[in-house]
C-alpha cells in the first residue's frame, strides 16, 4: 500500500487508536515529607530525542525542580521536572535524577552520601541501556560518570626526528581530581603545521608520525591503571614540523585534551598572540547566593594557551529574567558579588601560565539567568562570554546539539562560482550553543534534470570544497557556534544540488541546504507526485479539527506545551511544502512521512 494511503488512515483513526495505546515505560514513584507523591518517567521522543516528564498527585508541577546527570557526564536542568532534552542512546548508563519540591528533598534518602552537593549525589538512577529504573543505589562507583578532562604530561615536548617520547594520560574529575576507576577508551588525533602555515592539518598517515603498536590509535584504561596510564615510547615523529597531538573520550569526544611537541625545535614558543579565552565553571547551574568558581585560559589563534600572558582581564555581567527577551548589563550588588580579591578585575602573572583559577568568584542573588565577559584589558573584543542558569532559570541557550541553521551568500550560483556558507550550531529552542567545538562533516548530493531522485557523490568533476575545509570543519572557541566559511565550495554542471552538514558525532544530526546552478530548477514541489500532494493538503484542512479534538479528550495532551508545539511546527512544515517554499523542512514524501510518524507515536506516548 502507498504510504500516503497509509497516512491518510493513520490520520483519520488517530483518536480512536490513541484510546487504547498504553506508554510501556514505568514511572518512579517518589514521595515527599509534605505529603506530595510525584511520579516520574523517561520516554524516547524520536531518534536522540527524550523526555522527563512528572506528575504529582493534587500539586502543582511548577514547585518541582529536577536536574539529571547523563552517562556522558551533560548535566541538563528540566524546567518543572518535564521537558525533553538531548541523548545519543547507543551512549548506554545510568542517569543520575536530581529532584525537589518547594525545596523538600524526598524521603526516599536511604544508603545515600550525606552531601551538600546534591547534583553530585542525587537520589536514583535511571539505565538508558535497558530503558527502566534502577534498584542499584549504590554510589561507590560515582567517579565513573564525572570525568571532565585529560591532564598529558610527557617526558620531552621537544624531541629530535624519530626519536620515541612517552605520554602520560591522567582522566580528572571537575575538581581536577585523578578518577581511578576511570576503565573507558581514549582515541588520538594528530595534527600537524610547517614553519610556512598558520594553521594546523590533521593526519592519519605515517609518513608524518608513527605511534607505537601497543597503542595504535586508542588505548583503553583498565583498573590497574588506577586512572592515569603511562604510554611508554607512545610516538615518534618523522618531519621537523610542530605537532599537536589530542586525547579524547570515545564516549564524548567533547572532553579532550592537547599536547604539543616541537620536534628539531621546529617552534620556540606556543606563546603567540592573544586571540580569545577559553572559560569553564564548577557549576554552570547554581543556586542563589552558592559561590562559584571561574576558571580563564589565554589562548592564541591555534587555541594554545599562552603561558607567558600577564596582562589583565575585566568582568561585565548581564541577566535575563524569565520574561526578558535579552539581557541588561549591571554592576549592582543586589544582583551579584564578586569575591573581594578579584572585585571586577584579575591581572594574570607569570605563576599563572595562561591560566588563572578564581575560586569562590561570584555568587548571584536573584534566580536569573546570567552572563559574564572577561575580556583584555587593552582589547575589549577579545572576550568570552559564560553563562549561568540561577535557580534552573533557563533551559535554554549552550544547551545539547538538536540541529544545525544554514545560510548562504547565493543560492542560485553559476557553474565554478564559490559560495560561502555558515553554519550555526542550535539547541532544541534553536539559540546558538556558543560552546560548541565539535567537528561537523559535509556530504554533497546532486539531480539532473531528467531525475526524480538526488544521488551521492564526492567526484571533483561535480563540485569541489575548498581545501581549507575538505570534507570537515571543526568549530572551535573562537566561532562562538556559528562558523563563516568562505569561499566553501563551487559545482562543475549543471544540476541542482544539497550540501548536508551533520555531526561527525551524531549523523543523525544533520541540515541541508539546496543550490540551483545555472538556474537548474524553479520550483520545489517536484519532490512530490500530486496524489502525495493531495493528501498533505488533505491532512493541513483537517489538522485544527483534529488538535482541538485530542485537546478535549486527553487532559495531557492539553497541558503538554511540548506537543503543541510539535503539533504547530508539523502544521508550518505542511504549510510550507503546500506553499511550495524553498526552505521547507521536508524535501520529499518519505522525510514528510517520517516527520508524522514522529509527531503520531509521541502524541501516543503521552496521552
Amino acid at each position: 500500500m502507498k504510504k500516503y494511503l497509509i497516512l491518510s488512515v493513520l490520520l483519520l483513526a488517530s483518536s480512536i487508536s490513541l484510546a487504547s495505546a498504553s506508554s510501556n515505560n514505568d514511572c518512579k514513584e517518589v514521595n515527599f515529607d509534605d505529603g506530595a507523591t510525584a511520579c516520574v518517567s523517561i520516554n524516547n521522543v524520536r531518534t536522540n530525542r527524550w523526555e522527563l516528564q512528572t506528575d504529582i498527585d493534587d500539586w502543582s508541577t511548577s514547585s518541582l525542580r529536577c536536574d539529571i546527570m547523563l552517562p556522558d557526564s551533560g548535566l541538563r536542568s528540566i524546567s518543572s521536572c518535564n521537558g525533553e532534552f538531548s541523548y545519543t542512546k547507543e551512549t548506554e548508563g545510568k542517569i543520575k535524577l536530581w529532584i525537589r519540591y518547594n525545596e523538600n528533598a524526598p524521603e526516599d534518602r536511604d544508603g545515600k552520601p550525606s552531601s551538600n552537593s546534591q547534583r553530585t549525589y542525587p537520589q536514583w538512577m535511571y539505565d538508558f541501556g535497558e530503558e527502566e529504573w534502577s534498584d542499584n543505589n549504590d554510589y561507590s562507583d560515582i567517579s565513573n560518570w564525572d570525568l571532565d578532562n585529560f591532564y598529558l604530561t610527557t617526558d620531552d615536548s621537544s624531541p629530535t626526528t624519530n626519536q620515541r617520547v612517552d605520554l602520560t594520560i591522567e582522566a580528572r574529575d571537575d575538581d581536577d581530581d585523578t578518577i581511578t576507576d576511570y576503565t573507558d577508551t581514549v582515541n588520538f588525533r594528530v595534527y600537524y603545521r610547517t614553519s610556512s602555515s598558520s594553521s594546523r592539518t590533521p593526519t592519519t598517515s605515517t609518513s608524518y608520525y608513527e605511534i607505537d603498536a601497543d597503542y595504535d590509535d586508542w588505548y583503553e584504561f583498565d583498573s590497574s591503571d588506577d586512572g592515569e596510564a603511562d604510554l611508554t615510547n607512545f610516538i615518534e615523529f618523522k618531519k621537523s614540523y610542530d605537532y599537536k597531538v589530542r586525547v579524547y573520550d570515545e564516549n564524548d569526544s567533547s572532553i579532550y585534551k592537547e599536547i604539543t611537541f616541537y620536534v628539531d625545535g621546529s617552534s620556540s614558543s606556543s606563546d603567540g598572540d592573544l586571540d580569545n579565552f577559553y572559560l569553564t565553571t564548577d557549576d554552570s547551574s547554581p543556586t542563589t547566593n552558592q559561590r562559584v568558581d571561574l576558571t580563564i585560559e589565554a589562548r592564541d589563534d591555534d587555541d594554545d594557551t599562552i603561558t607567558d600572558y600577564t596582562d589583565t582581564v575585566n568582568f561585565r555581567v548581564y541577566y535575563r529574567t524569565s520574561s526578558s527577551s535579552s539581557r541588561t548589563p549591571t554592576t549592582s550588588t543586589s544582583y551579584y558579588e564578586i569575591d573581594a580579591d578579584y572585585d571586577d578585575w584579575y591581572e594574570f602573572d607569570s605563576s599563572d601560565d595562561g591560566e588563572a583559577d578564581l575560586t569562590n568568584f561570584i555568587e548571584f542573588k536573584k534566580s536569573y539567568d546570567y552572563k559574564v565577559r572577561v575580556y583584555d584589558e587593552n582589547d575589549s573584543s577579545i572576550y568570552k562570554e559564560i553563562t549561568f542558569y540561577v535557580d534552573g532559570s533557563s533551559s535554554s541557550s549552550d544547551g545539547d546539539l538538536d540541529n544545525f541553521y544554514l545560510t548562504t551568500d547565493d543560492s542560485s550560483p553559476t557553474t565554478n562560482q564559490r559560495v560561502d556558507l555558515t553554519i550555526e550550531a542550535r539547541d532544541d529552542d534553536d539559540d546558538t550553543i556558543t560552546d560548541y567545538t565539535d567537528t561537523v562533516n559535509f556530504r554533497v548530493y546532486y539531480r539532473t534534470s531528467s531525475s526524480s531522485s538526488r544521488t551521492p557523490t564526492t567526484s571533483t568533476s561535480y563540485y569541489e570544497i575548498d581545501t581549507d575545509y575538505d570534507d570537515w570543519y571543526e568549530f572551535d572557541s573562537s566561532d562562538d557556534g556559528e562558523a563563516d566559511l568562505t569561499n566553501f565550495i563551487e559545482f562543475k554542471k549543471s544540476y541542482d544540488y544539497k550540501v548536508r552538514v551533520y555531526d561527525e558525532n551524531d549523523s543523525s544530526i544533520y541540515k541541508e541546504i539546496t543550490f540551483y546552478v545555472d538556474g537548474s530548477s524553479s520550483s520545489s514541489t517536484d519532490w512530490f507526485s500530486s496524489n502525495e500532494m493531495d493528501t498533505v493538503q488533505t491532512m493541513y484542512e483537517l489538522r485544527p479539527t483534529m488538535i482541538t479534538q485530542l485537546k478535549n479528550q486527553y487532559t495531557k495532551l492539553r497541558n503538554s506545551t511540548t506537543w503543541e508545539n510539535m503539533s504547530d511546527d508539523f502544521f508550518d512544515d505542511m504549510e510550507d511544502i503546500i506553499d511550495e517554499r524553498s526552505s521547507r523542512t521536508y524535501d520529499t514524501y518519505d522525510d514528510y512521512y517520517d516527520g508524522f510518524t514522529d509527531w503520531y507515536n509521541y502524541t501516543i506516548r503521552i496521552r
